[in-house]
């Protein structure tokens, strides 16, 4: 059988779907979907600012020109570019150790408590 994916859901089928997929048969992708979709590998940038007693980390998960930032002026998609297969469980990882640190989540960074005294 064949199946139709909208454009914008292709990334999630291709890393969450496909996987199961191909447990229980053999899964052909046709060239016209292969050039929507682009593999790379990602890389993530940490950006510490301390502001207001605070320390505020920017978190990148870059993907070759692709950036998914967690401060949306930072985001960065280049016109025409394919879905790029996010490695989700690898930034929830990265999200769970910063979790951890202490860094707590709000509408764009994450900020935690600048240390003070003997706590540096």
């Amino acid at each position: 059988p064949i199946i139709d994916y909208p454009k914008d859901e292709l990334a999630t089928l291709f890393m969450k779907v496909l996987p199961y997929l191909r447990k229980i048969g053999t899964v052909v992708i046709g060239d016209a979907v292969g050039n929507e979709i682009e593999e790379a590998a990602l890389q993530v940038i940490f950006s510490l600012r301390k502001i207001k007693g605070q320390i505020d980390l920017q978190v990148d998960f870059t993907y070759g020109d692709v950036v998914f930032s967690s401060d949306p002026k930072y985001q960065h998609t280049p016109a025409d570019h394919p879905e790029i297969l996010r490695d989700f469980k690898q930034e929830a990882r990265i999200e769970q150790v910063l979790d951890t640190l202490g860094y707590q989540a709000s509408s764009k960074n994450r900020q935690k408590e600048l240390p003070l005294g003997e706590h540096l």
